[in-house]
């Protein structure tokens, strides 16, 4: 990997997870007082670290719990204390006196190699891949801990006078206070500012919660104090501008995203600096993202044009505007549902724009996303290199894709060689039926691996909205049908019914005709019987 890549990996990854590291370290430690000299030679350890280990880790997060477990050494002095020296934040105020009792009983009860698994799942927020590698266990055993122990904890918490869910409890268990270690100048953070709830920004923005935390940007829920009832959502970028060049060139940039007025662009409604970091205020969207909704289910034919034919105008829009996004992922596109029932409209936006301004590339998830042409520029070591608006296109297929598949396919994390090679050298094949049919031939051309084939993101939009009579009638026919088909399966069946009747009851009419005949036959044989007896009779008279 490259000097321009390690640096940047390093720097996100402490600013995105840095809280969690230093309460993992305190926990592995026993203590915080060892803190200090223990970060420090786990920062000089990542920056030292091969390219091979940041290569072959299943994730940026596996790599850097990984690291600072053995920066932990092999905590004997831990392993003998236990948790117990450990000084831990406080619970939620909500929090009950048997709540915070049950907190201690998890960490006094469960083993330590239990509590580590716990920990890196539900508080550190790893996957079982992440765990198996940070700690050497197998992921059957590991899986089978992790799901015995939560459903312990989940016991416990029903047991509560207000039962709580397990994953919180689980969260509140590891929040070491780092505190207790003394301040050094190692200890100075790369990490970003975390904004305290009910702090102020920009004299007219009060932080309400945290929203999420991005490898290039945190985002808030603020209210505005001068619009009384009025949230939005405020960005905050990680890095820091310096200069005076910086922050002129970031707020050119911000500038030029706010002259883009397209409803599925996000709106720049207020921006400014927060000590040396930019940020920017957006309408805050109720809704679902892209993401969420393509896991839990693939798109219809016609809900993926409703959503990505606003998004290609959208993309259209920035590119006429010199903006050139680089990273578009699912988890950046919002949709939501505005308008009252039967009229009720859907509404995309894009809010993916921290790349842009910085100029980096979000190391995480959203990297997955990235063109041909930057996996093999970043595969040979150097930088993404200059932006393209190509790249732009590729990343909206991509997600086309992943939406109409379903599922995070192209999201699932294998070592990042295998996946830079494999986007560099190999187009994604897509399927010529199904739902992909109508799609088919725009979709691979949005994914060639050469920039120059891929189609604007005008015409992009266009064939798009061409597609939409076809599939619309397409979907009224299936409306028709399926009715009609249904009727036409009851004709079917009163039919047979019918026919069936009608043959029962011949057969009764046949069955009762021969039971008449045979009534009729015991009447004769009875008479011919009576007409004898009679003969004989008058017969012994005569004599």
């Amino acid at each position: 990997m490259s000097r321009y890549d390690a640096s940047r990996v390093i720097e996100q990854l402490l600013r995105q997870h840095e809280a969690g590291l230093r309460m993992y370290i305190v926990c592995r430690l026993g203590d915080a007082h060892r803190l200090p000299e223990t970060y420090a030679a786990f920062k000089d350890a990542l920056l030292r670290g091969s390219g091979e280990d940041l290569q072959t880790a299943p994730s940026l997060a596996a790599y850097a719990y990984a690291a600072a477990r053995r920066s932990a050494g092999d905590c004997a002095s831990a392993q003998a204390t236990g948790l117990e020296h450990v000084a831990w934040l406080p619970p939620r105020e909500d929090a009950s006196s048997d709540y915070s009792a049950l907190l201690d009983r998890i960490r006094t009860e469960l083993d330590r190699d239990t509590l580590e698994i716990l920990e890196l799942g539900h508080a550190r927020g790893l996957s079982l891949d992440d765990i198996t590698y940070v700690t050497g266990l197998e992921a059957s055993a590991t899986s089978a801990v992790l799901a015995q122990a939560t459903e312990t904890i989940r016991r416990w918490a029903n047991g509560l006078e207000r039962p709580a869910k397990a994953e919180r409890l689980i969260r509140d268990t590891f929040c070491a206070d780092t505190r207790g270690g003394r301040t050094t100048a190692t200890q100075t953070p790369l990490r970003a500012s975390r904004l305290a709830e009910g702090s102020m920004v920009g004299g007219r923005f009060e932080v309400c919660a945290g929203v999420q935390v991005g490898a290039l940007e945190s985002v808030y829920a603020v209210a505005d104090t001068s619009v009384p009832g009025q949230r939005v959502a405020l960005h905050l970028l990680h890095r820091p501008a310096t200069t005076t060049s910086a922050r002129t060139g970031l707020l050119r940039k911000l500038r030029l995203l706010g002259s883009v007025i397209h409803p599925s662009i996000e709106r720049i409604l207020d921006y400014g600096w927060h000590g040396s970091q930019l940020w920017y205020a957006t309408p805050l969207y109720e809704g679902h993202s892209l993401e969420q909704l393509a896991e839990a289910r693939a798109l219809s034919q016609h809900e993926a044009i409703d959503i990505f034919a606003p998004l290609a105008r959208g993309i259209a829009a920035l590119h006429e505007n010199g903006v050139v996004l680089r990273e578009i992922s699912p988890a950046g596109i919002v949709i939501s549902r505005i308008g009252g029932e039967g009229s009720e409209q859907t509404l995309v936006v894009l809010q993916q724009f921290a790349s842009w301004l910085s100029g980096e590339l979000a190391l995480d998830d959203s990297s997955r996303f990235v063109a041909p042409e930057v996996a093999s520029r970043l595969r040979a070591g150097q930088g993404p290199g200059a932006a393209g608006e190509a790249e732009d296109v590729f990343a909206l297929g991509l997600a086309l894709f992943d939406s109409l598949e379903g599922g995070a396919r192209n999201r699932a994390r294998e070592p990042w060689p295998d996946f830079l090679a494999t986007r560099a050298e190999h187009p994604l094949k897509v399927p010529g039926n199904g739902r992909f049919a109508p799609f088919a031939a725009l979709l691979r051309r949005m994914l060639e691996l050469i920039p120059e084939a891929r189609p604007p993101a005008t015409e992009v939009a266009s064939e798009l909205e061409r597609l939409e009579p076809a599939v619309a009638a397409r979907r009224r026919r299936a409306k028709v049908w399926v009715p009609l088909s249904f009727a036409a399966v009851v004709l079917v069946l009163v039919l047979v019914a019918a026919f069936v009747r009608d043959s029962r009851l011949e057969l009764i009419r046949e069955l009762r005709d021969i039971a008449d005949a045979q009534t009729l036959q015991e009447a004769l044989e009875a008479e011919r019987e009576r007409s004898k007896r009679l003969e004989a009779e008058l017969d012994s008279r005569d004599d």
